[in-house]
């Protein structure tokens, strides 16, 4: 009967012991969860201040397309006010790529340690990816924006040097 005492005995202190780990690892989890948590909510404000300057943009691009648009300008202020376009525009890409690339790492960081977590985690994960991915759509949009604007430049500076040119022409007639 005593061995029998003492052998519960040990297997309530064993079950004990592994009650106490088991605390622990529960414990150690919720810490996890909740700096994962805190992860994804920044990552999430990061996403929402990109949105909210890629609407910037996307007002300062039509602003500078309603300019040109009513710009009544010689050729040569035109070609001029386009170079400096392109110039903002190169400039407001390159910033939204490094955002891009920023948001990519950090996104590519979260997967990894949210695989580890639960699927309630895996699912915003999934919607910070489609977020991600029209960002990326958006961003290709710009590009073939951009791309227009430096081909429009190109037909109006040759252009105006065709027209720069016969005007040499003439006076040289005069």
């Amino acid at each position: 009967d005593s061995n029998e005492i003492r052998d519960l005995k040990a297997q309530l202190k064993s079950l004990s012991s592994e009650y106490e780990r088991l605390n622990k690892a529960q414990t150690n989890l919720s810490t996890t969860l909740r700096t994962e948590s805190e992860n994804l909510k920044k990552v999430t404000y990061d996403y929402e201040v990109m949105c909210g300057e890629h609407d910037k943009l996307k007002i300062h691009l039509e602003n500078e397309k309603l300019k040109n648009k009513n710009s009544k300008q010689n050729n040569h202020s035109t070609v001029y006010n386009d170079y400096s376009n392109l110039s903002i525009l190169r400039s407001e890409k390159e910033i939204l790529t490094n955002q891009l690339a920023e948001l990519v790492s950090e996104n590519e960081k979260l997967k990894i340690s949210t695989s580890k977590s639960p699927n309630n985690y895996l699912v915003e994960n999934d919607k910070l990816n489609d977020q991600l991915k029209q960002l990326e759509d958006e961003l290709k949009e710009k590009s073939k924006k951009y791309d227009q604007l430096i081909s429009d430049i190109r037909v109006k500076n040759s252009e105006f040097q065709k027209k720069s040119y016969e005007l040499e022409q003439i006076l040289a007639q005069i």
